[in-house]
């Protein structure tokens, strides 16, 4: 099964603006040249290394302000018009960048994107590209699900008829399924044949394991399994485990070097107010239940009728009581129907948006 995937990086650029643009404010194409102050690297086209140039030593800042060049103080050419092995070394990483033949030279399609207006931050931060390196992590994924599966995926030029759709959202972005911060809430996806994931924006996210952030690859290796049809595991070491710490690394096999660990530092989420609840037992009545019953009702383990008695306000009845023995049994826990410090410690967790259990199935 052949299936497109993305192009993720107009997903995130472009999800932030969903409404359709009225027709006066419609890009259209000027009469008039583009305003630039890149105009000067028109003159350049055709150059490649080896050649002396007036005007290369500006191209060299245009290059090293995008974060493509980065010369020595003293190295040679660093401040003239010569087209050296580094300036050759940038071009290319520039044409790698942006999908285009990576020849080193100042080729018409290269001068095109270089002297188009464009946002000032750079491209690449401290040797970095945040979006190709995201871009082969969400592939890794990808790649890691085919090798698993009878799968296969390859990345679409058009996001408009891409089946499989991945992007970066704040709040409510039209799914019917709103963030609300950082919420608890790490990311969603839907399953088929919708083909949408949603990372939560408001969370940070990072290539590699850093403290307080969440693992891109990992998180993304769990929502590919949802786009493909597979609902929670109920294994913690499992990829399709619902709740992720901050800094782990989840793969197929799980290596022991990444295995999830207690992270030294709180994982941030607006579920700690589930912490107020430590003790509490049937029969009780605790301010805060009432939203204790919405998060258990989100995930899928508690359905009070509408005039069910009990079902918005902060007692603790029969119902809360079946539902957290049901999510006690799901996460392996003792199944106790009072909310004690393993219960509690579980709900707390950072964790996928999907239901555990849908309809009434696991």
């Amino acid at each position: 099964m052949e299936t497109k995937v993305f192009q993720f990086f107009l997903c995130i650029f472009l999800v932030s603006l969903p409404l359709p643009l009225p027709s006066h404010a419609r890009p259209s194409k000027s009469k008039a040249e583009n305003l630039t102050s890149f105009n000067f690297i028109k003159n350049l086209e055709g150059c490649h290394k080896g050649e002396t140039i007036k005007g290369l030593q500006q191209l060299k800042k245009y290059l090293e302000a995008f974060g493509y060049l980065n010369y020595s103080p003293n190295k040679a050419h660093a401040s003239d018009n010569n087209f050296d092995d580094s300036l050759e070394a940038a071009v290319k990483t520039y044409q790698l960048n942006y999908h285009l033949k990576t020849t080193g030279a100042l080729d018409a399609q290269t001068v095109s994107q270089m002297t188009a207006p464009r946002c000032g931050v750079p491209d690449i931060v401290n040797g970095t590209n945040w979006i190709l390196d995201a871009i082969s992590a969400v592939t890794r994924a990808f790649n890691t699900w085919a090798s698993q599966t009878q799968f296969r995926f390859s990345q679409s030029q058009n996001f408009a008829s891409a089946d499989l759709k991945i992007g970066f959202y704040h709040g409510d972005h039209g799914d019917r399924a709103p963030f609300k911060g950082q919420n608890g809430v790490l990311a969603h996806a839907f399953p088929p044949e919708d083909g949408r994931f949603h990372y939560n924006a408001d969370y940070s996210f990072t290539v590699n394991p850093v403290a307080g952030s969440f693992h891109l690859e990992t998180v993304v290796l769990h929502e590919i399994g949802h786009l493909l049809g597979l609902g929670h595991s109920r294994v913690q070491d499992a990829v399709m485990f619902p709740s992720i710490p901050a800094a782990t690394i989840k793969a197929f096999p799980l290596p022991s070097h990444a295995r999830p660990s207690k992270p030294k530092a709180e994982n941030p989420t607006s579920f700690g107010f589930i912490k107020h609840f430590e003790g509490c037992q049937k029969g009780q009545t605790v301010k805060g239940l009432k939203q204790l019953k919405t998060y258990l009702k989100t995930f899928g383990y508690l359905n009070y009728s509408p005039d069910q008695t009990h079902a918005n306000d902060d007692h603790f009845d029969h119902a809360l009581e079946a539902a957290v023995k049901t999510y006690q049994l799901n996460f392996h826990l003792k199944t106790t129907g009072t909310l004690d410090a393993q219960t509690v410690s579980k709900m707390t967790a950072p964790r996928c948006g999907v239901p555990d259990i849908v309809n009434r199935t696991n």
